[in-house]
């Protein structure tokens, strides 16, 4: 299980990771932070506002913080009604950051879409008010695109890590765990959504033809815009790295909606998969488009039911329309696993086989998904 890409973490974990393990890895990410660029492209960090006043100080410093210098930081505040560190941060950092405003409240895609009409670098990455970029996350995905001679390749990404909400700086150990080096396309992410937004950083060219869709106010609209780009066949990179830091808030939009969040993915779903047949992909099956299906029930299946909204969860089982035996589609040990997985998100604590109390928690769940689909 690779840990690091799934932000399941503890801080001993970490530690002892930076010292002993993949240290190859960690010696050559140490020095792709002093890797010279002769004429550093302009950068843009679109970050969409709307009353976040616990966090946003420190997202905006781990942006001004950046290891790359050639950067503009684009803040697009969304008709906030609570803007105390709004006005904080625009009077100390007036001269480094440029602020825009909707006169009423758009949603994230049209925030992002004022950030993408307004943003002047080569490159364009997107942050939310309370994430947090790791200090050598651009250079890094910089290097990349200027090193890459694909014309698919549209943006490089950084892996991203689920944080607790008032996570420990220790968690900034992560800035140098190696990941294997990656390319993601359409193929190989077999129809799922491959990253969180902060993840990449893509060549501004793209949003001449892209940008995000201001329908989908219940969020997965960057779902919808990484969907758009795999499907006409773009791809990203990575180095193998984690760039940012997810935080997870009790009241985030994935915590919450679970059901209509679990309508608008298997509507992504069935656009890549369609999308994937008519590209003639051999792994394009109906197994395949059911198994996709299964994981974002899951996913969604688990946040209700961890928040005890018990309604919610038997809705997601009941509306489900698959006609096939979960057996059949998939085995139970993956299953088992992508219940963990959802588990530790949600509870933003390290995977244990040996933590009794949350393995009882992932089969009582896996026990009811059992029952509905067997």
């Amino acid at each position: 299980m690779n840990l690091v890409h799934y932000g399941l973490y503890n801080k001993y974990f970490y530690f002892l990771a930076k010292i002993t393990r993949n240290l190859a890895n960690h010696i050559r990410l140490f020095f792709f932070d002093f890797t010279p660029i002769s004429t550093p492209p302009l950068v843009s960090v679109v970050i969409p506002f709307y009353n976040e006043e616990k966090h946003f100080i420190a997202c905006i410093e781990s942006v001004l913080s950046q290891t790359y210098s050639n950067i503009e930081c684009l803040v697009i505040d969304d008709a906030s009604t609570s803007t105390s560190q709004l006005k904080a941060i625009k009077k100390k950092y007036t001269d480094k950051i440029k602020f825009f405003s909707h006169p009423y409240n758009k949603g994230l895609s049209a925030a992002r879409n004022t950030g993408i009409k307004n943003a002047e670098g080569s490159y364009i990455t997107f942050l939310d008010a309370d994430d947090i970029l790791l200090k050598s996350s651009i250079s890094r995905r910089v290097i990349d695109l200027m090193n890459n001679s694909d014309p698919l390749v549209i943006g490089s990404f950084g892996f991203s890590a689920h944080v607790k909400e008032n996570f420990s700086p220790l968690a900034y150990l992560l800035n140098y765990y190696g990941i294997k080096r990656q390319v993601k396309s359409l193929e190989n992410c077999k129809l799922y959504v491959p990253f969180p937004v902060h993840s990449p950083l893509l060549d501004k060219k793209i949003f001449s033809t892209f940008s995000f869709d201001e329908s989908l106010i219940f969020g997965a609209e960057d779902w919808h815009f990484w969907n758009e780009l795999l499907i006409n066949d773009y791809k990203f990179i990575s180095s193998g790295y984690v760039s940012g830091l997810y935080r997870q808030k009790k009241s985030s939009m994935l915590r919450s909606n679970s059901e209509e969040r679990f309508k608008i993915a298997l509507t992504l779903i069935q656009s890549a998969y369609n999308r994937g047949r008519e590209l003639n992909f051999s792994h394009f099956n109906e197994k395949l488009l059911n198994r996709a299906q299964l994981e974002r029930l899951i996913f969604n299946y688990c946040f209700s039911f961890l928040k005890g909204n018990q309604k919610s969860a038997q809705n997601l089982l009941n509306s489900f329309k698959g006609n096939f035996k979960l057996k059949k589609t998939m085995r139970e040990k993956k299953v088992l696993y992508l219940i963990g997985l959802a588990v530790c998100r949600f509870k933003v604590s390290s995977y244990s086989k040996t933590d009794k109390d949350l393995q009882r928690l992932i089969h009582t769940i896996y026990s009811a998904l059992q029952n509905r689909f067997n």
